[in-house]
């Protein structure tokens, strides 16, 4: 189980890979961060199990699946759990 090395990420533009590989994509402003995710990566996947996951899911919907993100209705905004 390999954990995601921080100086492997490589951003252009609006684009985040991992040693080559598409990791997300940051067109327009929202609640999740490129500085959030990477941190949310680090601490929670391994890239074999993200990168499987990513096939069939958006990055943003894999971490509030995984109860990483929750929305708050009251407050009306997302709530990372790390």
């Amino acid at each position: 189980m390999t954990k995601f090395d921080k100086t492997k990420f490589t951003t252009s533009g609006d684009y985040v890979h991992y040693e080559g590989n598409f990791v997300a994509r940051f067109k327009h402003k929202g609640p999740l961060t490129k500085a959030k995710l990477l941190k949310a990566l680090a601490l929670f996947y391994t890239p074999e199990a993200y990168f499987a996951r990513l096939k069939n899911e958006a990055p943003f919907g894999i971490l509030m699946k995984d109860g990483h993100v929750e929305f708050d209705a009251t407050a009306r905004k997302f709530i990372f759990n790390y």
